[in-house]
């Protein structure tokens, strides 16, 4: 029986015992860092090695004796030193040794079931209390998000939820949400704080090609309009009806957009009301299936074939 050992990878373990039931874990997977790590522990061939790409690790791959699964989120990741038996999963191209996949699709992979229907199922999608504005929560204050959050505050009270409050520093028109985003917490709590609101703004810090993280996924989650920028993969994923996407490049459509939505309580219901999912079941299957309860278990399957020349039995 395989046995799995990671390298910090907690989100990336949850997809793996998903895809591989079979194989021996806990909640602790053995931690390896260097070589001294692999000899006292000896793992064999047929084990599974799961790393993350930001990690610290002085073992290089070709020193475990199994299999290395190397996962990537926040950006596209290239390695000219991956092992032999190493395969990839992160946001860049297919190919024989990588599978690609956004940081939001891992994260959904952590929902609980109930969190995963409300995004799934229409007639459970979640609606905001619809008590405020607009919230605003992010710790890295990129400038295509404080000048839109500037720009966002010509409308109505903005929220800010997090160490960010955009390039002006107008306290005056800023007022601070009653719930802080919460590291400790993780970004999941955002939800608790969106649910206030009818639009969070949810911009990517960084614009990369199929560059998607979970910010769009917690607003989804607490029921309001997302207002959003980032990769154009974002349209086979959510339905564009069902958020905002402003352009930074061009942004008075969006402005003159969320201006009619906020002035129109009929037409913003329309927008709260339309379904998550660009193409429902297709989309559960193309992104989110790692296990065999969503979408037949598509992208499972598609992990193991990556896997098949290296079996942990």
């Amino acid at each position: 029986m395989a046995i799995i050992f990671q390298v910090y990878a907690p989100f990336a373990k949850n997809i793996v015992t998903s895809v591989f039931p079979e194989i021996k874990h806990g909640e602790n997977p053995i931690s390896l860092t260097n070589r001294s790590d692999v000899l006292k522990n000896n793992p064999t061939k047929n084990d599974l090695l799961i790393k993350y790409w930001k990690s610290s690790c002085a073992l290089h791959p070709d020193v475990f004796p199994g299999v290395t699964l190397e996962f990537s989120g926040e950006m596209v990741f290239y390695d000219t030193t991956l092992g032999k038996r190493t395969y990839y999963i992160g946001p860049n191209d297919d190919s024989p040794k990588s599978l690609s996949v956004s940081f939001m699709a891992t994260k959904f992979n952590l929902l609980t079931p109930s969190e995963q229907e409300r995004i799934i199922d229409h007639s459970m999608k979640p609606k905001s209390l619809k008590k405020r504005f607009l919230v605003y929560a992010a710790s890295n204050c990129r400038a295509h998000r404080e000048i839109a959050f500037d720009a966002l505050s010509q409308i109505g009270d903005v929220y800010q939820g997090g160490e960010c409050w955009g390039l002006k520093k107008e306290r005056s028109s800023v007022k601070l949400s009653t719930l802080r985003f919460d590291r400790d917490k993780g970004s999941n709590n955002n939800a608790l704080m969106y649910r206030n609101y009818r639009f969070a703004l949810v911009m990517e810090s960084t614009i990369s090609e199929r560059y998607i993280s979970e910010k769009i996924l917690n607003a989804f989650l607490s029921g309001t309009v997302p207002i959003w920028y980032g990769a154009p993969e974002i349209f086979d994923i959510f339905n564009r009806q069902a958020f905002v996407y402003y352009n930074v490049s061009d942004p008075e459509p969006a402005l003159n957009y969320i201006a009619y939505l906020e002035s129109n309580t009929t037409a913003y219901d329309e927008v709260q009301g339309q379904p998550i999912l660009a193409h429902g079941v297709e989309t559960v299957a193309k992104y989110f299936s790692f296990s065999d309860a969503l979408g037949g278990g598509q992208l499972k399957k598609r992990i193991k074939d990556m896997l098949s020349n290296d079996v942990l039995y």
